[in-house]
């Protein structure tokens, strides 16, 4: 961990890295997105030039006012003599040679600035091939002129050109070694980026430009502050209309957006009220608004402990072991701290520097903007923002979301009363705001402690050595002479689907030969919680079984279906394997202790042991925290925008990291093959795979659809699949889950390819199954209403297809089904009277059609009942009590 890169560098490549994405989305151009990075980092770096300008301006005009007498003393005296007298007139003068440094401090803040721009353009692979004007290629050296076959580069010359002239402004009185100095650096910038990538050279060449239009107005403008404001002026008002016109406002963020460009543009009206306020006002006013330094401290600890540790730390107590990587065994205290010292360097180090080269009338500005993110962040995280969605390990919810313009105004009304209450505290009682600052740090501080304490106590109670091992010596073994049954449970694995992704590759129409699809069937729940047990146990585990309804979801109960398959399987004589079952024990990470009494039965937990390594990871999910926090303390109105399908604006790849997640059960499907051995024997083998590629969804490179360091899909994803006659689904906002039902299909096609070149398909049954579906509003006919409410039961339509044995034709069949028929099918015509060994029922003997009116639950109270056809929206309906 390098503290030093994580307190001063990271916070601006951060800065650096969202300025240019959110430019590039809102503006479709990279060039545009280069001028914005190139703006932000001359404004930002402005107070400290002016406080370096303000500096050597003093120490040269002290300079030249001793330079007679000094000259005189050199003259006069020789030797030690001399230089006694010139120490004593430099005591006198209160003068030192070290100040003559003291104007580096600024210039010497300035460089990380720069360190991180070249190293984020000159390192960024996105810019090949991106032009603007007449830059062709932003990835490349310009070549704007050619004489005869020799290609000139031109920005570099024009960028040396406006240094030298600006250099000749700015140090104009200065000596005749100071400008010989200049030139030499303009020259060796000049022989360093002439062959670099003119989006890096345009960056340099606008950050002269900048200085040269800054040394003009300082020099020669009695008001440059007009000047500034000006400029901005234009700068909003020119971004204002290009986003019209490339109809870029088209939603209540975009006009959100737009405002702040229009507050942009009026900033000269601004400062000129200002200026009046601060004539009109009395020095006693003027100080009721003071801020201590303390206080000021005091507010960015407050911002630091909360964005820093207390939002992160709420994340990772959640689920510790889901942040830790196997492969490095970093404990997930690591992102927090990592993200802690980011967030100092934000909040306390940048934003002290900058506090400490303003003007001391201007300070309280920094302390009041301070104090507003303090409240609004407090308030923000504590009661606003609230079920969003499954956070996965990635930051990212497992499907979007939208805030009512209700809840965003009622929000916006919250934050404008809070901070009004504030500003009262601050300015009639002193004592209490005082006191209420310090009493938030210890609040925040026990909330972080008690976090802490939560993982330690979570991680201590974990074996990762045992954990480990329960994914030794995992293997699918295949007979080429007996039965084998193989269950690929696929977390939220979408039925509707199957017609389209068949349509786009129809290869999966031989490779999946002998599959009867059943598109008509349903689950009894919305998410693995609630519909598992139903799932691996049958129709005796179904929503109005009584252990579910004292309890939605019953731990005892999901073990129990849990057990039904294997049991029932390795009691008839087939070896049986179990990997990761899903809350077993309780447990989210599968607790296989529920497998110890029956020696027979295999169990691993697999997921997350044979990842395909993708780099970068751990730097993504800091790169997440620090930015998760800053999205849980924004208003709601911004929260969405910044989330940006949780990339947060992250340059580069916007879905491999989300692939990390992903990849943790690809890799499984990915390796299927590798992990099969197969025997010539007669002996029946039983595999139960559970599976969340389905469920863990990221965008993949297409048409390969597989995961990848950099994914590109320009051209290649167009938001839209048909199907063989000709319906159409849109798959703009849902092309994750669209990607990993695909990518899921495809590598089992190439495990079934294998089966086929064994001579194991045929002996062998395969069903594939989700415990549920997801509500993505896709297909009209499984939208239903009741009163005024509209309920998506896409929910409620899990993947089913079987293949049995010898079979070898596709077919679809419309046979009314739920995902529960599948211990029934598992077990048909190969286990004599399979029977429930918990319960004594006989899993043959019940099935969808036997329960004409099937009872589903959404898990919150609300009920549904369905029969005979689920595509028919009339044969759903909304029950009250189900049990009456």
């Amino acid at each position: 961990m390098n503290i030093f890169y994580l307190l001063i560098m990271q916070p601006i490549e951060y800065f650096l890295d969202f300025t240019f994405e959110f430019m590039s989305k809102r503006f479709g151009s990279t060039g545009i997105a280069i001028i914005a990075v190139s703006l932000v980092i001359s404004f930002l770096v402005l107070p400290l030039y002016k406080a370096a300008d303000s500096i050597q301006e003093k120490e040269l005009k002290k300079q030249l006012r001793m330079q007679p007498w000094i000259d005189h003393i050199r003259r006069s005296f020789k030797g030690d003599e001399r230089i006694m007298v010139l120490n004593t007139y430099y005591r006198e003068q209160k003068y030192q040679k070290i100040f003559a440094l003291r104007s580096m401090l600024p210039l010497l803040i300035q460089v990380p600035f720069f360190i991180a721009a070249f190293h984020f353009l000159s390192t960024r692979a996105g810019l090949e091939g991106d032009s603007l004007l007449i830059i062709n290629d932003l990835g490349k050296p310009d070549g704007l002129i050619t004489i005869s076959n020799i290609s000139v580069n031109l920005l570099p010359v024009i960028m040396t050109a406006v240094n030298i002239i600006s250099g000749i402004l700015y140090l104009k009185g200065h000596s005749v070694k100071d400008h010989f100095q200049h030139y030499i650096l303009a020259l060796f910038f000049l022989v360093i980026l002439y062959n670099s990538p003119s989006g890096l050279v345009l960056y340099w060449t606008l950050n002269n430009l900048f200085s040269l239009f800054k040394n003009i107005l300082m020099k020669y403008s009695s008001r440059p502050r007009i000047w500034v404001c000006t400029i901005l002026t234009i700068i909003g008002a020119a971004s204002f209309i290009l986003q019209l016109l490339n109809r870029r406002i088209n939603r209540l963020t975009d006009f959100v957006y737009a405002i702040i460009i229009l507050l942009i543009c009026l900033l000269p009206v601004f400062f000129s009220l200002l200026d009046r306020i601060k004539r009109s006002s009395t020095q006693h006013n003027s100080k009721e608004f003071n801020f201590s330094k303390i206080q000021t401290l005091l507010i960015q600890i407050i911002i630091t402990i909360l964005l820093g540790a207390v939002i992160p730390l709420s994340v990772v107590s959640s689920s510790p072991t889901e942040f830790i990587d196997m492969s490095s065994f970093k404990t997930p205290l690591y992102y927090v701290l990592s993200n802690f010292l980011t967030t100092i360097g934000t909040f306390v180090f940048w934003i002290s520097v900058f506090i400490l080269f303003t003007k001391e009338k201007n300070r309280k500005w920094f302390s009041l903007i301070l104090l507003c993110i303090a409240d609004i962040s407090i308030i923000n995280f504590m009661f606003f923002g609230k079920n969003l969605g499954t956070l996965s390990p990635q930051l990212s919810f497992d499907g979007d979301f939208r805030y009512t313009t209700f809840q965003t105004l009622f929000n916006a009304t919250v934050l404008i009363l809070s901070l009004l209450i504030l500003f009262y505290i601050f300015r009639y009682l002193k004592k209490l705001f005082n006191i209420a600052l310090i009493a938030t740090i210890i609040a925040l501080t026990l909330l972080g402690i008690k976090d802490i304490i939560k993982i330690n106590t979570i991680l201590a109670n974990k074996n990762f050595l045992e954990e480990q091992d329960q994914a030794y010596g995992f293997s699918i073994p295949l007979s080429k002479e007996g039965k084998n049954v193989i269950v690929f449970s696929l977390d939220r694995a979408i039925s509707g689907y199957i017609p389209y992704i068949f349509h786009e590759n129809t290869k999966l129409k031989e490779q999946f030969a002998g599959f009867t699809y059943y598109p008509n069937t349903f689950s009894y729940g919305p998410k693995t919680i609630y519909a598992a047990r139903a799932e691996f146990g049958g129709y005796e585990y179904n929503a109005l079984s009584s252990a579910a309804l004292e309890e939605p979801f019953n731990y005892d109960q999901n073990d129990e279906a849990l057990l039904v398959l294997p049991r029932i399987f390795s009691e008839n004589g087939y070896r049986t394997i179990v990997t990761d079952p899903p809350f077993a024990g309780g447990d989210v990470d599968s607790d296989l202790s529920i497998y110890e009494p029956y020696p027979q039965i295999e169990a691993y937990n697999i997921k997350g042991h044979f990842d395909i390594t993708i780099i970068g990871a751990h730097e993504r999910l800091l790169h997440h925290f620090y930015f998760y926090s800053i999205f849980k303390s924004l208003p709601l109105c911004l929260q969405h925008e910044l989330y940006d399908g949780g990339n947060y604006y992250r340059s580069g790849d916007e879905s491999a990291f989300t692939a990390q997640d992903f990849i943790q059960s690809y890799s499984i499907l990915k390796s299927l093959i590798s992990f099969t051995e197969i025997s010539s024997d007669s002996s029946d083998n039983f595999v139960m795979i559970n599976n969340d590629t389905t469920h863990d969804t990221a965008e993949l490179q297409l048409p390969m659809y597989e995961p990848a360091e950099q994914i590109d899909n320009t051209g290649l994803e167009l938001g839209v699949r048909y199907d063989d006659y000709g319906n159409c689904i849109r798959i703009d906002d849902t092309v994750f889950h669209y990607h990993g039902n695909m990518a899921a299909l495809l590598r089992i096609g190439e495990f079934l390819d294998y089966l086929r070149e064994n001579d194991i398909y045929d002996n062998t049954r395969i069903i594939i199954v989700s415990d549920h579906g997801t509500s993505l509003e896709q297909f009209p006919n499984l939208i239903i209403h009741d009163k005024d409410r509209t309920y998506d039961m896409q929910y409620y339509n899990p993947l089913l297809m079987v293949k049995d044995f010898n079979s070898n034709e596709f077919s679809i069949s419309d046979r009314f089904m739920s995902n529960a028929d599948m211990p029934r099918l598992a077990t048909n015509n190969i286990i004599p009277n399979p029977i429930n060994p918990f319960t004594g029922a006989d899993l043959s003997k019940t099935d969808a059609y036997s329960l004409p009116f099937q009872t589903i639950t959404d898990g919150s109270g609300t009920w549904f009942t369905i029969h005979d056809d689920i595509h028919t929206p009339e044969n759903w309906a909304v029950v009250q009590n189900p049990t009456n």
